[in-house]
């Protein structure tokens, strides 16, 4: 598993680049949407194959869940601050992104573990569980404007006394 974990992180580090340049020209949006998707459906073969003792099946599965995890993970980091006046980019995008990963990613190591534990080890529970997860990121990233540089986003926070 140290060996695939390390072939998918190869394959990221020269991913990235190519994703976030793509984002540039065509938007954070059109980047991110296309992947949401299958990232939802991979969830349930691809921890079916991790159980599997087959390398292959297993290299796949890493590579189906970390790539599209990947593309939406570039563009976020310009997405988020962007949807926000520059005086509570930091702000804002932080508090969004910290508050999610407080509540969805802190505590998703347990949550899975339990449901593995009360499904008597069978994975399709945690993959329905981030098959959810993944649902309600397809649902929100509809709902958010894009904010490709020279678009303004249609997301405003109204200040008193702001010029």
């Amino acid at each position: 598993m140290l060996q695939i974990s390390d072939v998918a992180v190869l394959i990221v580090m020269c991913a990235t680049p190519l994703f976030g340049r793509a984002a540039d020209r065509v938007g954070r949006k059109p980047c991110t949407s296309p992947v949401r998707p299958p990232r939802l459906v991979l969830a349930f073969p691809s921890f079916w194959a991790l159980k599997q003792r087959h390398v292959h099946r297993r290299r796949r599965a890493i590579c189906g869940l970390i790539l599209p995890s990947m593309a939406m993970y570039t563009t976020q980091g310009a997405w988020f601050p962007e949807l926000f006046p520059p005086q509570f980019r930091v702000t804002g995008s932080g508090f969004g992104v910290q508050l999610a990963t407080a509540a969805l990613g802190g505590p998703a190591p347990t949550i899975a573990q339990a449901l593995l534990r009360s499904s008597h080890g069978h994975s399709w529970t945690v993959s329905t569980y981030i098959a959810g997860v993944c649902f309600t990121s397809l649902i929100f990233a509809a709902l958010t404007p894009e904010t490709r540089p020279g678009r303004r986003p249609t997301m405003q926070i109204e200040t008193p006394g702001a010029i």
